[in-house]
């Protein structure tokens, strides 16, 4: 008689957790490599009209792709311009810091 071939079949946790590793690792890899002062300005301005909105929307609104806007936010937050807060529902929105208000009146205001 002959041995049987045996498969190991892939566990679901060792899959997802390669996909996620891969996911993110590329989200890792690139990063700012300069600052687009333009975007910057749309950013603060936009959340400076609009409290509190949600990621998707700050990214559509200032007509940025989603991956670019947040690494613009995750700048913006290490600079403490912006903070991130979580509403009723348990979703993170992005509200101006009170440095923020400061960098729109002082500079970005007269554009």
């Amino acid at each position: 008689m002959l041995p049987m071939r045996t498969t190991a079949k892939p566990r679901l946790d060792e899959k997802t957790f390669d996909v996620r590793k891969v996911v993110v690792s590329r989200l890792e890899t690139k990063r700012l490599t300069r600052i687009d002062w333009n975007i910057i300005t749309r950013l603060v301005t936009f959340l400076y009209y609009n409290a509190r909105m949600k990621r998707t929307m700050i990214a559509s609104r200032c007509n940025l792709s989603y991956d670019k806007c947040i690494r613009y936010l995750n700048w913006l937050e290490m600079m403490e311009v912006i903070e991130r807060q979580i509403d009723v529902d348990g979703f993170e929105t992005i509200v101006l810091s009170q440095r923020g208000h400061d960098l729109y009146k002082r500079k970005l205001n007269s554009h």
